[in-house]
């Protein structure tokens, strides 16, 4: 009897000292801002419906979405192959001003507070002028990212934003911002920046290809 009660307590210390399972961690985070309030919203529109098609359970796709007709929300993207906008809406607001730095500030830290991965990246998507000369276009301001009716996030202000949420990754779905300048200021936020020195297309990057091959990687980066 005393053996049996001895074994007894042996097994509850053994059962109750074993660490628990981890929970899985998602392979990749990927936080889309679209600073949309200009003539490229219907353009973002598509891209998200390219981002629900491709979404699946290795990857984590969150879209800040300020749009021309009124509204500013947070998508959490979900499956879907209809030509409307099915992702589960997880934060909405007045209407914002996407050009505004604080309201990325917000976007990210809601995102890195709700979303953990082994690797994350950043998507800024809008227009971009990079560091052009002022006079290289007519009615452009330089150093600047996002458009929100006459309104620009300045480079400088971009990078101290980006340098509080650091990346594995960060992508500009935007032009001219891969200019030496632009990537001085923000050399210090990610590890690697895609981004393009020139125009680039309206209809945006092929995210159906690109959520694709991020979710059947699990080491981009290392």
């Amino acid at each position: 009897m005393k053996y049996i009660r001895v074994y007894f307590y042996l097994s509850i210390f053994l059962i109750s000292c074993k660490n628990p399972t981890a929970p899985d961690i998602t392979s990749v985070n990927l936080f889309i801002y679209i600073a949309g309030d200009n003539n490229l919203y219907k353009d973002a529109i598509k891209n998200i419906n390219d981002m629900e098609r491709a979404v699946n359970g290795n990857i984590n796709v969150i879209v800040y979405f300020d749009s021309a007709e009124g509204y500013s929300v947070i998508f959490e993207v979900q499956k879907d192959y209809t030509d409307s906008i099915k992702s589960k809406i997880v934060a909405s607001y007045n209407k914002d001003n996407s050009a505004s730095p604080e309201i990325l500030d917000r976007f990210l830290n809601y995102c890195f507070k709700n979303y953990n991965a082994k690797e994350t990246g950043i998507v800024l998507w809008s227009h971009g002028s990079g560091f052009l000369p002022a006079y290289y276009e007519e009615n452009i301001n330089s150093r600047s990212f996002g458009l929100d009716n006459n309104d620009r996030m300045d480079i400088k202000d971009l990078s101290q934003i980006l340098n509080k949420y650091k990346s594995d990754f960060l992508i500009f779905d935007a032009c001219y911002m891969a200019d030496i300048e632009t990537i001085y200021e923000i050399r210090t936020t990610s590890k690697y920046i895609l981004a393009s020195q020139t125009e680039i297309l309206a209809a945006g990057y092929p995210y159906f290809n690109v959520i694709n091959t991020l979710s059947k990687n699990d080491n981009l980066i290392n």
